[in-house]
């Protein structure tokens, strides 16, 4: 009993005060200083689904003069969209230096049990503007092996997505 009880309580602290962070519009600041604490360590003892990376390119829809937290807003109180917790963390290189991503987000059309979604990530770039990556995927939710094989897996149609709940259009990097 003490053995099972020792086990048990690390992982339900650990799983509440995740389920907590998620329901604030405080997760990305979890999931940027999990991604920076992580990025020190040695890339050989990091398993893979830990590491980080940079965001595929394909995925790139352009830069948007408008803070992170401006659009993060934007896209959880106006589309609908909520944070997502279980994605790889990403990042990409300024001239500042590194920028870990600060905002995963996701629309499912359908809520949880769409079979679809929008996912985007954003990064701030210095000047108050954002790098914008999105892509249209399988919902890890109800086709977690299809999400995991990219069957679905389109960015294309996310970008164009995207960029459709916004009437700015981006200030460079035109796709």
């Amino acid at each position: 009993m003490g053995t099972r009880r020792s086990i048990v309580t690390p992982f339900l602290l650990v799983f509440s005060i995740l389920w907590i962070a998620s329901t604030t519009r405080q997760l990305w600041r979890l999931r940027a200083i999990g991604g920076k604490a992580v990025a020190h360590l040695p890339r050989q003892l990091t398993p893979h689904h830990l590491r980080i990376c940079p965001p595929p390119a394909d995925e790139y829809a352009g830069v948007w003069a408008e803070s992170p937290a401006a659009i993060r807003n934007r896209l959880i109180d106006d589309y609908g969209f909520v944070q997502i917790l279980r994605a790889y963390v990403h990042a990409v290189n300024t001239e500042e230096g590194r920028s870990y991503e600060v905002a995963s987000c996701a629309y499912r059309a359908e809520g949880m049990t769409s079979t679809h979604q929008l996912h985007v990530r954003l990064f701030p770039i210095g000047e108050g503007r954002t790098a914008v990556y999105a892509h249209r995927e399988r919902n890890p939710n109800i086709s977690p092996i299809a999400h995991l094989k990219r069957d679905g897996y389109d960015p294309a149609s996310g970008i164009q997505h995207f960029r459709s709940l916004f009437d700015t259009p981006p200030v460079e990097g035109e796709c």
